[in-house]
């Protein structure tokens, strides 16, 4: 199988017009990374049609709180419902990111007990709509170096960058 993790990939003109046939007659099962705010469902309709078999995408949380808080203003636990619905139409496989521990741009932790069930409940209710989920990957907020949130931490003297962070014996 092939796989590109590019998530504007399918979105181009030329991708649709001359990879995507090429991938077609090959024969091959292939994927690749969407964002589901910038999926249509002529979009998901082409690339079945073009052999494409799996899509993965980051819905990060059940929790619209959540999403927001960590700046994706465009994505919600209702879109993410209906984009994967999709999948369902068209038989394509889904791979889930799921992100435990999102922090607040001053480091502060947001998750609670109530949005880890909001996301889990999102989970089994995809699962219950007969989304053909083939993977859920889970993981949890990494501060990376240069982003706002390094800096204001770094700003008050704590650093939690992935590179900087203390290692287990």
């Amino acid at each position: 199988p092939l796989y590109f993790q590019d998530s504007i990939f399918p979105a181009t003109r030329r991708v649709r017009q001359e990879l995507l046939p090429k991938l077609r007659g090959l024969g091959v099962d292939w994927g690749c990374q969407v964002y589901l705010p910038t999926l249509s469902e002529r979009l998901v309709a082409g690339l079945a049609e073009n052999g494409c078999t799996y899509l993965y995408t980051g819905i990060e949380s059940g929790s619209d709180n959540i999403l927001r808080a960590i700046g994706k203003t465009g994505l919600t636990r209702a879109l993410t419902l209906e984009r994967l619905g999709w999948f369902v139409r068209y038989g394509i496989r889904a791979g889930l990111s799921l992100m435990f521990g999102a922090m607040a741009d001053d480091g502060r932790v947001l998750e609670t007990d109530d949005t880890v069930t909001e996301t889990v409940s999102l989970a089994y209710e995809l699962q219950e709509r007969g989304v053909p989920i083939a993977g859920i990957y889970s993981n949890v907020q990494t501060v990376l170096p240069g982003t706002f949130l390094d800096e204001t931490l770094a700003a008050s003297g704590r650093r939690l960058d992935f590179y900087s962070m203390p290692r287990t014996k």
